[in-house]
Protein backbone atom coordinates (compact mmCIF):
# COMPACT_ATOMS: atom_id res chain seq x y z
CA UNK A 1 0.00 0.00 0.00
CA UNK A 2 1.19 3.13 -1.18
CA UNK A 3 2.21 6.06 1.50
CA UNK A 4 -1.20 8.46 -0.40
CA UNK A 5 -3.21 5.51 0.27
CA UNK A 6 -2.72 5.10 3.27
CA UNK A 7 -3.25 8.74 4.15
CA UNK A 8 -6.49 8.49 2.30
CA UNK A 9 -7.38 5.68 3.83
CA UNK A 10 -7.07 6.54 7.28
CA UNK A 11 -8.40 10.39 6.56
CA UNK A 12 -11.56 8.66 5.01
CA UNK A 13 -11.97 6.46 8.45
CA UNK A 14 -11.28 3.62 6.43
CA UNK A 15 -8.02 2.69 7.69
CA UNK A 16 -9.21 1.90 11.68
CA UNK A 17 -11.35 0.04 9.92
CA UNK A 18 -8.81 -2.85 7.69
CA UNK A 19 -6.90 -2.47 11.32
CA UNK A 20 -10.23 -3.60 12.83
CA UNK A 21 -10.66 -6.39 10.53
CA UNK A 22 -7.35 -7.85 10.27
CA UNK A 23 -7.23 -7.96 14.28
CA UNK A 24 -10.90 -9.26 14.90
CA UNK A 25 -9.77 -12.15 12.34
CA UNK A 26 -6.81 -13.61 14.56
CA UNK A 27 -8.69 -13.18 17.83
CA UNK A 28 -11.92 -13.25 16.67
CA UNK A 29 -12.60 -16.63 18.78
CA UNK A 30 -11.52 -15.11 22.02
CA UNK A 31 -14.18 -12.56 21.44
CA UNK A 32 -16.98 -14.80 20.62
CA UNK A 33 -16.07 -16.94 23.54
CA UNK A 34 -15.97 -13.93 25.67
CA UNK A 35 -19.57 -12.67 24.26
CA UNK A 36 -21.10 -16.28 24.99
CA UNK A 37 -19.95 -16.16 28.32
CA UNK A 38 -20.82 -12.91 29.18
CA UNK A 39 -24.45 -13.19 27.88
CA UNK A 40 -24.65 -16.84 29.61
CA UNK A 41 -24.11 -14.59 33.02
CA UNK A 42 -26.60 -11.79 32.27
CA UNK A 43 -29.12 -14.14 31.82
CA UNK A 44 -28.24 -15.09 35.56
CA UNK A 45 -28.52 -11.50 36.66
CA UNK A 46 -24.13 -11.86 37.84
CA UNK A 47 -23.05 -8.79 37.65
CA UNK A 48 -19.58 -8.53 36.20
CA UNK A 49 -17.17 -5.59 35.91
CA UNK A 50 -14.36 -5.02 33.48
CA UNK A 51 -11.74 -6.92 35.41
CA UNK A 52 -13.74 -9.88 35.06
CA UNK A 53 -14.16 -9.55 31.15
CA UNK A 54 -10.31 -9.24 30.71
CA UNK A 55 -9.74 -12.31 33.01
CA UNK A 56 -11.76 -14.53 31.23
CA UNK A 57 -10.82 -12.80 27.72
CA UNK A 58 -7.06 -14.48 29.07
CA UNK A 59 -8.11 -17.72 29.99
CA UNK A 60 -10.00 -18.04 26.82
CA UNK A 61 -6.99 -17.26 25.28
CA UNK A 62 -4.87 -19.51 27.32
CA UNK A 63 -7.34 -22.28 26.42
CA UNK A 64 -7.12 -21.31 22.68
CA UNK A 65 -3.32 -21.09 22.77
CA UNK A 66 -3.48 -17.66 21.63
CA UNK A 67 0.05 -16.29 23.26
CA UNK A 68 -0.07 -13.21 21.72
CA UNK A 69 -3.03 -12.09 22.82
CA UNK A 70 -2.96 -9.44 25.75
CA UNK A 71 -6.47 -8.00 26.88
CA UNK A 72 -5.45 -4.33 27.67
CA UNK A 73 -7.99 -1.06 28.39
CA UNK A 74 -8.02 -0.93 24.65
CA UNK A 75 -9.43 -4.47 23.88
CA UNK A 76 -11.80 -3.66 26.66
CA UNK A 77 -12.93 -0.67 24.52
CA UNK A 78 -13.35 -2.24 21.60
CA UNK A 79 -15.45 -5.15 22.93
CA UNK A 80 -17.78 -3.49 24.62
CA UNK A 81 -18.45 -0.99 21.38
CA UNK A 82 -18.69 -4.23 19.10
CA UNK A 83 -21.58 -5.74 21.06
CA UNK A 84 -22.90 -2.13 22.27
CA UNK A 85 -22.03 -3.29 25.76
CA UNK A 86 -21.99 -0.53 28.51
CA UNK A 87 -21.36 0.54 32.02
CA UNK A 88 -24.58 1.26 34.34
CA UNK A 89 -24.81 2.21 37.85
CA UNK A 90 -27.88 -0.26 40.00
CA UNK A 91 -30.04 2.06 41.72
CA UNK A 92 -31.06 1.19 45.26
CA UNK A 93 -30.45 1.96 48.96
CA UNK A 94 -28.27 -0.52 49.34
CA UNK A 95 -25.96 0.21 46.37
CA UNK A 96 -23.05 2.71 46.41
CA UNK A 97 -22.79 5.54 43.36
CA UNK A 98 -19.90 3.55 42.43
CA UNK A 99 -21.39 0.48 42.07
CA UNK A 100 -21.04 -0.09 38.20
CA UNK A 101 -22.07 -2.96 35.99
CA UNK A 102 -21.46 -4.34 32.58
CA UNK A 103 -25.18 -3.89 30.44
CA UNK A 104 -26.19 -4.54 27.18
CA UNK A 105 -27.52 -1.00 25.82
CA UNK A 106 -31.45 -0.66 26.40
CA UNK A 107 -30.87 -3.34 29.37
CA UNK A 108 -33.91 -2.34 31.99
CA UNK A 109 -31.94 -2.00 35.51
CA UNK A 110 -32.78 0.99 37.34
CA UNK A 111 -33.97 -0.18 40.95
CA UNK A 112 -32.66 -4.08 40.29
CA UNK A 113 -30.73 -5.38 43.50
CA UNK A 114 -28.42 -8.25 42.45
CA UNK A 115 -27.11 -10.44 45.90
CA UNK A 116 -23.56 -10.09 46.49
CA UNK A 117 -23.30 -13.63 47.25
CA UNK A 118 -21.07 -16.03 44.92
CA UNK A 119 -20.67 -19.28 44.87
CA UNK A 120 -18.92 -22.27 42.53
CA UNK A 121 -20.78 -25.64 42.88
CA UNK A 122 -18.85 -28.58 41.95
CA UNK A 123 -20.76 -32.28 41.22
CA UNK A 124 -19.65 -35.27 40.03
CA UNK A 125 -21.30 -38.44 39.28
CA UNK A 126 -21.47 -41.74 37.61
CA UNK A 127 -23.36 -43.97 35.26
CA UNK A 128 -24.79 -45.72 37.61
CA UNK A 129 -25.97 -43.03 40.05
CA UNK A 130 -23.31 -42.72 42.35
CA UNK A 131 -22.44 -39.18 43.28
CA UNK A 132 -19.79 -37.79 45.33
CA UNK A 133 -20.49 -34.92 47.97
CA UNK A 134 -20.86 -31.64 46.15
CA UNK A 135 -18.15 -28.98 46.44
CA UNK A 136 -19.15 -25.34 46.92
CA UNK A 137 -16.62 -22.34 46.67
CA UNK A 138 -17.36 -19.32 48.42
CA UNK A 139 -15.95 -16.24 49.40
CA UNK A 140 -15.55 -16.05 53.10
CA UNK A 141 -14.49 -18.85 55.23
CA UNK A 142 -16.17 -19.01 57.97
CA UNK A 143 -19.82 -17.52 56.33
CA UNK A 144 -22.22 -16.08 58.63
CA UNK A 145 -25.22 -18.46 57.50
CA UNK A 146 -22.60 -21.36 59.30
CA UNK A 147 -22.54 -20.43 62.58
CA UNK A 148 -24.12 -22.86 65.28
CA UNK A 149 -23.37 -25.32 62.20
CA UNK A 150 -21.66 -28.32 62.91
CA UNK A 151 -21.63 -30.37 59.89
CA UNK A 152 -22.49 -29.76 55.87
CA UNK A 153 -24.20 -31.95 53.49
CA UNK A 154 -21.72 -30.64 51.07
CA UNK A 155 -17.83 -29.66 50.83
CA UNK A 156 -16.69 -26.28 51.66
CA UNK A 157 -13.81 -24.47 50.35
CA UNK A 158 -13.06 -20.10 50.54
CA UNK A 159 -11.83 -17.91 48.08
CA UNK A 160 -11.32 -14.43 47.24
CA UNK A 161 -13.05 -14.66 44.18
CA UNK A 162 -15.64 -18.11 44.84
CA UNK A 163 -13.61 -18.94 41.86
CA UNK A 164 -12.50 -22.54 41.27
CA UNK A 165 -8.52 -22.07 41.26
CA UNK A 166 -5.71 -25.04 39.93
CA UNK A 167 -5.07 -25.50 43.75
CA UNK A 168 -8.28 -25.90 44.52
CA UNK A 169 -8.77 -28.39 42.43
CA UNK A 170 -5.95 -30.35 43.00
CA UNK A 171 -6.48 -30.52 46.53
CA UNK A 172 -10.24 -32.11 45.76
CA UNK A 173 -8.58 -34.38 42.72
CA UNK A 174 -6.04 -35.63 45.34
CA UNK A 175 -8.41 -36.26 48.17
CA UNK A 176 -10.51 -38.38 46.56
CA UNK A 177 -7.61 -40.29 44.44
CA UNK A 178 -6.88 -41.42 47.74
CA UNK A 179 -9.91 -42.18 48.81
CA UNK A 180 -10.83 -44.57 45.87
CA UNK A 181 -7.00 -45.76 46.41
CA UNK A 182 -7.84 -47.35 49.92
CA UNK A 183 -11.20 -48.48 48.38
CA UNK A 184 -9.39 -50.58 45.63
CA UNK A 185 -11.30 -48.44 42.68
CA UNK A 186 -10.22 -46.93 39.33
CA UNK A 187 -12.04 -43.91 38.21
CA UNK A 188 -11.85 -41.52 35.06
CA UNK A 189 -12.73 -38.00 35.61
CA UNK A 190 -14.06 -36.16 32.65
CA UNK A 191 -13.66 -32.63 33.01
CA UNK A 192 -13.85 -29.62 30.61
CA UNK A 193 -10.21 -27.83 29.15
CA UNK A 194 -10.12 -24.88 31.59
CA UNK A 195 -6.81 -23.07 33.31
CA UNK A 196 -8.20 -24.13 36.56
CA UNK A 197 -8.37 -27.90 35.76
CA UNK A 198 -4.31 -28.71 35.65
CA UNK A 199 -2.96 -32.04 34.97
CA UNK A 200 -2.55 -33.49 38.49
CA UNK A 201 0.16 -35.93 38.20
CA UNK A 202 1.22 -38.93 40.55
CA UNK A 203 -2.71 -40.32 40.79
CA UNK A 204 -2.96 -43.80 41.91
CA UNK A 205 -6.65 -44.80 41.41
CA UNK A 206 -8.29 -41.29 38.99
CA UNK A 207 -7.24 -41.03 35.59
CA UNK A 208 -7.91 -37.46 34.18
Amino acid sequence: MHKKDIISKYESGRFGAIRQKLSLGKHDSIDKAVYKWFMSAREQNVPIGGHIVREKALGFAKELNIADFKALEGWLDWWKKRHNVVFRTISGKERSSTDKNFHLKGEQCAGEKLSKVRLTGLAAGNGVGEKLPIFIIGKAEKPQCFKGVKSLPCQYKSQSNSWMNSKIFTDYVRRFDAKFNAEGRKVALIIDNCPAHPNVENLKAIEL
